[in-house]
C-alpha cells in the first residue's frame, strides 16, 4: 500500500512512527471524528478505508460522461456493447460506483509506441 502523499508531505512522527491525527468524516447520522495517536502505517490504512468507502454516492451517467469527456450516448452505446465501466440499475436509472469507473479506467491505458 503507497502512503496517499508525497515523500516530502509525509506527516510529522515521532521516534516510535506515531502522528498525531484529527479526522473528520461525514456520515448519514452526523459526523465521525477521531482525535489521537496513530502509526502512520495504521493512517495509510484508515486512509484506504476511507477512500473505498462503498456508501460514496453513486455516479449518474452524466457526472461520468463529464469526467470521461465522452458523450453520453456514448456511455450508452458502451453499455449495451458491454465494454464501458460497469454499473446498476436503479429503478430505470443507470448508477456508477466511481470504483468501477476508476478500475475501467486503468484498463484503458495504452503505452507510447503502439505497445
Amino acid at each position: 500500500m503507497t502512503a496517499p502523499w508525497n515523500d516530502g508531505d509525509k506527516p510529522a512522527c515521532d521516534e516510535r512512527g506515531i502522528v498525531q491525527v484529527y479526522l473528520e468524516y461525514p456520515a448519514k447520522s452526523g459526523s465521525v471524528t477521531y482525535t489521537g495517536d496513530v502509526s502512520v502505517e495504521t493512517l495509510v490504512a484508515l486512509l484506504a478505508l476511507l477512500a473505498e468507502d462503498p456508501r460514496r454516492p453513486l455516479a449518474s451517467r452524466e457526472e461520468v460522461s463529464r469526467f470521461l469527456d465522452v458523450p453520453v450516448g456514448t456511455l450508452t452505446q458502451w453499455a449495451h456493447k458491454h465494454i464501458g465501466p460497469e454499473y446498476f440499475k436503479v429503478g430505470r436509472w443507470s448508477r456508477y460506483r466511481w470504483s468501477d469507473v476508476d478500475n475501467w479506467l486503468a484498463t484503458r491505458r495504452h503505452m507510447r509506441g503502439g505497445r
